[in-house]
């Protein structure tokens, strides 16, 4: 008990330290009975929302402050076309151009926050997907132990992600199982009939750092 308490007042303590660097305010992880992972991840960085889906790609980018939205248009717009330009006075650009590879058509930046990809042959399972927003790195499990982790979000910052593994998870196989001080477990045995693989508790939510059933 001693333990977490700690490994809690650390999680808080770097989680303000990156509050000081780049303003990430509240991240929200969303878990799915059926999905054998996290379904999505909400970054609130300054006054941006970004959504990460399963594929670890920026599915969504809102402002909390709201206004004006335009989207590209014109021949000069190319592979940006018909995508979002600006909300308010904060404007979106995308990655576009040979250079581009497995970035193209991504968001790339948002006011003055930057977003960056993983590319290239050393990325394995991670190619294409989301590396970091603005000084936030993210990676994902990758590598032959990997196994029912592979290509799944490993960590975002200093939160450390985990699922269940090995041969005891039975129902619960490549699920989430924890999220830093978060732990998620799953109904399973043939005692739980119509329960089996569905969320039975999410334990350790703060505030800042919390985990939903979707």
């Amino acid at each position: 008990m001693i333990y977490k308490q700690t490994f809690f007042i650390a999680l808080l303590l770097n989680l303000c330290f990156f509050c000081q660097a780049q303003n990430l305010s509240k991240i929200k992880f969303k878990i799915s009975d059926v999905i054998a992972g996290i379904k999505l991840v909400e970054l609130s960085v300054d006054n941006v929302i970004f959504t990460i889906d399963e594929s670890g790609t920026v599915s969504a980018v809102n402002c909390i402050t709201g206004g004006d939205y335009d989207y590209w248009t014109g021949s000069y717009a190319s592979e940006k076309e018909g995508k979002l330009k600006s909300i308010g006075n904060l404007e979106l650009d995308y990655w576009t151009g040979s250079y581009a590879n497995d970035k193209q058509g991504k968001v790339k930046s948002i006011s003055n926050i930057e977003i960056d990809y993983w590319t290239g042959s050393y990325a394995e399972n991670k190619r294409g997907k989301v590396k970091s927003i603005g000084n936030i790195e993210i990676d994902y499990w990758t590598g032959s132990y990997a196994n029912n982790k592979q290509g799944k979000v490993k960590s975002i910052g200093n939160i450390e992600i985990d699922y269940w593994t090995g041969s005891y998870a039975t129902d619960k196989q490549g699920k989430v199982k924890s999220i830093g001080n978060i732990e998620i477990d799953y109904w399973t045995g043939s005692y739980a009939t119509d329960k089996v693989g569905k969320v039975k508790s999410i334990r350790g939510n703060s505030p800042t750092i919390y985990a939903l059933k979707d």
